[in-house]
């Protein structure tokens, strides 16, 4: 009897070590299960597809050669379209790079630009761009956070830029770079069904630069952190960037300006990536050297799909503004994001006056349809208090 007993003690740490031993095997088959490779669904699988088909890529977004351009003209100005053209020269060492689109809301823009993104392999980037735009249809509300619907009127905005600028990228997460510019800005009666053109509701002191519209020299330099892990359908990261912009009237009509703008997002993920919540603020501040006027068409807006969505395209505008988006993103399925979000904002003629215990906001419920890579068609259902209920479309993500 005793030697039995001894026997199964001898016995019984060996099988304590068999079992442990079983368990982390388990374990490390359920671990391999959760590494499996990522497997798309078959909505995302066909809009993969799209994006890295032989057909899709050379129709929309070649390494080289004519293709088709969607995008690229302001908000409010409905979906461009129209050619494109690439052209890699110097052994590759430039890109060549225009095309045009148009809508039909008679919005067209066109834009051609040499770069040399290739200097000192890949840490510094030269370039020298111009465009062409019209914008016929714009929308003017009056300045300030009180402005009424009711009071919108329409206007022409056409012009055209030639730029160089440069960049210095010693990471690929960071950028500095500077610029200088040569603009021109017209204003004239607008086109938009039903509301009247802007002279006929504002004058040169609710509207500064109504009457007269001068050519700018611009310069600049902005500092650029982006670390996103998608920049076309975020999940992780974020992306900070400050630029300072001086704005210098030619004809000394007065209205040279200086521009302070600063942006941040940062999307927090939640276990997978397959929620997660996304905050962006943007403060913008117009200053006049003495004697002059910001003009009314360079204030940053607030209002439509990227801003405030729950409001009117352009609805609020003034030399200084503040916004704020938050978004708590889910995927429905593989191929769709749905989306809560929030929006924040107001205007003031200075940074001082923003009224910030009464910001402007929305909320509402969207749908993004996406790869992991960016998003294809957006769909979002704001309500705001002052305009109700609104619905947006776009082609690109909000941020």
């Amino acid at each position: 009897m005793i030697a039995l007993i001894l026997v199964v003690s001898a016995a019984a740490p060996g099988s304590a070590q068999t079992s442990r031993r079983e368990a982390l095997e388990v374990q490390r088959a359920e671990k391999a299960k959760a590494l499996a490779p990522y497997a798309p669904g078959k909505l995302e699988s066909g809009l993969l597809w799209m994006e890295d088909s032989r057909f899709t890529t050379r129709l929309f977004k070649p390494y080289e050669g004519w293709y088709f351009h969607f995008g690229g003209l302001t908000k409010g100005g409905g979906l461009g379209m129209g050619p494109g053209y690439k052209n890699w020269l110097f052994g590759e060492q430039a890109l060549f790079h225009t095309w045009f689109v148009g809508s039909f809301r008679n919005y067209w823009f066109m834009t051609s630009e040499l770069t040399f993104p290739k200097i000192a392999g890949g840490k510094v980037e030269l370039g020298g761009h111009g465009y062409l735009r019209y914008w016929p249809r714009e929308r003017y509300y009056g300045l300030g956070p009180d402005v009424e619907k009711e009071a919108s009127s329409t206007f022409l905005r056409e012009g055209w830029e030639v730029r160089g600028d440069a960049a210095y990228k010693p990471t690929r997460w960071f950028r500095l770079g500077a610029l200088t510019a040569f603009r021109t800005e017209r204003v004239d009666e607008g086109k938009y069904p039903g509301l009247p053109p802007i002279d006929e509701r504002f004058t040169e002191a609710t509207a500064p630069g109504l009457t007269r519209q001068p050519d700018y020299w611009w310069s600049g330099a902005f500092v650029d952190i982006d670390y996103r892990d998608q920049r076309a359908n975020v999940k992780s990261g974020g992306h900070f960037r400050v630029s300072y912009d001086v704005w210098r009237d030619r004809q000394d009509f007065g209205y040279s300006f200086n521009e302070l703008r600063a942006e941040a997002l940062h999307a927090f993920p939640i276990f997978d990536k397959k929620r997660v919540i996304i905050a962006r603020a943007i403060a913008y501040s117009l200053d006049s050297p003495s004697g002059n006027t910001v003009p009314f068409f360079a204030m940053p807006t607030l209002g439509g799909s990227t801003t405030l969505r729950g409001f009117s395209e352009f609805r609020y505008r003034d030399a200084s503004a503040f916004l704020l988006n938050a978004e708590y993103r889910w995927e429905a399925f593989s191929g769709l994001d749905m989306a809560l979000f929030g929006d924040w904002g107001n205007v003031a003629p200075t940074w001082d006056e923003i009224d910030f215990k009464h910001l402007k906001n929305d909320y509402g419920l969207g749908f993004r349809f996406n790869t992991f890579r960016s998003v294809f068609l957006r769909f979002d259902i704001a309500r705001s208090r002052q305009e109700g209920v609104r619905f947006n479309t776009s082609f690109s993500g909000a941020f």
